[in-house]
């Protein structure tokens, strides 16, 4: 390793541990207008949640498109897609989100990518799950797994904000989560000036699913925190039913149907 990339490490390593510390010891306040937290919002420092306020200007989709999770009007959108996704061949079967990722909802999904995000995406992953109860619990799954981080992002994140959405979800829904059955297992470079073809060509063969009995014929969903195009869902959907699964579904904290910041791109660097 050369004096660079070891310095870089021992900085990350400097800064994963001293995060913590200051995490335990900082008054938590709200993401999204940094208000402090009253002591009976915040159960401990490391749950960092919106404020009351922001809270309610949190707007799940009412009507959404059952095969990308799009916002669409009324009558809008069938099994066949909306005007987000009918010309693409997405690899799942369905996708859920909690709200447009904009305003409150973005700022939330970018704390929970912090080292101290992990209360952040718990209280998330929560909303998530009381908005979709009902869909999630009428065809239980069989497995939840996350779209896993390439081990080079590992090394610089603390936590992947999709395993901890995945877990959340998977006490609740009392099903096995199951983390490493997929991996990324090439680097891809960021997708911000690709277009739709490039994109899918950026991450093909990307990831990697574990053929296993459990996998085989089975029922899985697939959490992210983010999903925008949907490539990146839809390649993961891609080797799970190569390696056996039947149906895969997808739930994230927030659909894309715009353009993102470069806070974004930097943020979601996987």
């Amino acid at each position: 390793m050369s004096a660079d990339g070891l310095h870089q490490q021992l900085r990350t390593m400097f800064h994963t541990t001293c995060g913590g510390l200051l995490d335990s010891i900082a008054t938590p306040c709200c993401p999204v207008c940094s208000i402090e937290l009253p002591r009976e919002q915040s159960n401990s420092p490391s749950v960092i949640r919106a404020c009351h306020r922001c809270e309610k200007l949190i707007e799940p989709i009412s009507e959404s498109c059952p095969r990308c999770g799009a916002p669409v009007g009324p009558h809008a959108a069938n099994e066949q897609g909306c005007h987000h996704c009918h010309k693409d061949r997405l690899q799942f079967d369905r996708a859920f989100a909690l709200g447009l990722y904009q305003n409150e909802l973005r700022k939330l999904c970018l704390a929970g990518k912090q080292q101290n995000g992990t209360g952040t995406l718990d209280w998330l992953a929560e909303r998530l799950y009381q908005a979709h109860a009902e869909t999630f619990s009428s065809e239980p799954y069989d497995i939840i797994t996350a779209v896993p981080q390439h081990w080079t992002t590992r090394l610089r994140r603390r936590h992947n904000s999709a395993e901890v959405i995945a877990e959340h979800l998977s006490t609740r829904l009392k099903t096995r989560f199951a983390p490493h059955i997929l991996s990324k297992v090439r680097w891809s470079a960021h997708q911000r000036h690709l277009s739709p073809t490039a994109r899918r060509k950026n991450l093909r063969h990307c990831f990697a699913a574990i053929r296993s009995k459990p996998l085989y014929q089975s029922r899985v969903l697939l959490c992210d925190d983010v999903m925008t195009t949907g490539t990146t869902a839809s390649e993961c959907a891609r080797s799970l039913r190569d390696a056996g699964a039947k149906t895969i579904d997808v739930a994230v904290i927030a659909r894309g149907v715009g353009q993102t910041t470069d806070e974004d791109r930097q943020h979601n660097s996987t």
